[in-house]
């Protein structure tokens, strides 16, 4: 899979690209029709506590899988996006099998 990241307003530690880098690769576990991940990391002027978002896409093969979300710390934030993907992707496979079901049984 391949993964970019990109960091707007500031530079990204390496921690947090590596911490990044491993819960993105474990999702692409989930479905292995995962091809390519995009990552934006958004330092927003704000005087709230909450001005860190990250933005995350990932293209399976024939759909994309979008989620962004606030947080403290860009850390919350990605936590937060992976939690909402690993529900898309569940719910992406559960509806992909049924409709498989169904071209089995008319065939």
């Amino acid at each position: 899979m391949i993964l970019h990241i990109q960091a707007q307003h500031f530079n990204p530690q390496n921690k947090l690209i590596a911490l990044i880098t491993q819960k993105i690769n474990k999702l692409s576990l989930l479905n292995k029709q995962i091809q390519k991940g995009e990552v934006r990391l958004i330092l927003e002027d704000s005087t709230e506590p909450t001005n860190k978002v990250c933005e995350i896409k990932l293209a399976a093969h024939g759909s994309d899988i979008f989620a962004s979300s606030r947080g403290n710390s860009f850390e919350e934030a990605t936590t937060k996006n992976i939690d909402a993907l690993q529900q898309q992707i569940k719910k992406h496979f559960t509806t992909t099998a049924k409709k498989e079901k169904r071209k089995e049984k008319i065939s």
